[in-house]
């Protein structure tokens, strides 16, 4: 799948759904950095205190609900891991 047309998708279905926040954006961007330094190969590890960073949401609970929003509304799989030290995965 094509990176920019993952990221215009995205803002055209954001557009219009009143439910995606500026936090939804930022995780969803950040997810997108971490896929392309993975070189677009889906799925893609991830762990919560970078995602965090990147995203600049301050606040695991944030964090958790819109990562599984993003999940619901399907613009991503995400694989969350039971351990804290295991990666989750996300399929972009």
């Amino acid at each position: 799948m094509n990176y920019f047309h993952q990221l215009s998708t995205f803002y055209s279905i954001s557009t219009y759904n009143k439910k995606i926040t500026s936090n939804h954006v930022s995780l969803y961007l950040a997810l997108l950095y971490v896929w392309n330094k993975n070189f677009f190969i889906s799925p893609i590890d991830i762990y919560r205190d970078t995602i965090l960073s990147l995203s600049k949401i301050g606040s695991t609970h944030t964090y958790y609900k819109c990562i599984k929003d993003l999940n619901h509304w399907s613009f991503i799989r995400y694989l969350p891991s039971s351990n804290g030290i295991i990666a989750s995965t996300v399929y972009v």
